[in-house]
């Protein structure tokens, strides 16, 4: 028995999504595509940061899954790379960056400018803040230049 054309995918099956959508996800997850869509969410795709200029051979499915990029996962970051991934999620630090991603830091919500301990890797994923429940955006030092303008 043959599926219609336009019928849901089988189930299981990943279901169909337009090149459009699927740029608009990567570019929300804080990625911009280096070539087109592959035409489904299981093929590798190649993607740059747009906050750390990584390059990445990835799946959607993986971005879905991981959030965004880890700005050279192997990289230790200096304090002011820490902030400045920290100020690209819309937040700010309250003291020195602890020196790994996992480590609580003391930060200040950029929507209810609250301060909380919470590790960068938490933040990063999209955890949102403990006190306004608004999660982190993700966007560039550049974005916000031109959002105040």
């Amino acid at each position: 028995m043959r599926r219609a054309q336009n019928a849901d995918p089988a189930p299981g099956r990943p279901s169909a999504l337009s090149a459009e959508q699927a740029v608009a996800e990567l570019r929300e997850a804080g990625f911009e595509p280096e070539e087109d869509y592959p035409g489904n969410t299981l093929t590798s795709w190649t993607m740059r940061c747009t906050i750390c200029g990584t390059p990445r051979r990835t799946t959607l499915n993986n971005v879905r899954r991981k959030g965004g990029c880890w700005h050279g996962d192997d990289r230790r970051f200096t304090h002011q790379q820490a902030a400045d991934i920290l100020a690209a999620l819309g937040h700010r630090p309250l003291e020195d960056y602890p020196g790994r991603r996992i480590a609580p830091w003391h930060v200040a919500c950029g929507a209810c400018h609250q301060p909380y301990h919470r590790s960068l890797s938490l933040i990063h994923t999209g955890r949102p803040c403990p006190h306004c429940h608004t999660a982190p955006r993700r966007t560039t030092p550049d974005h916000d230049k031109e959002a105040s303008r």
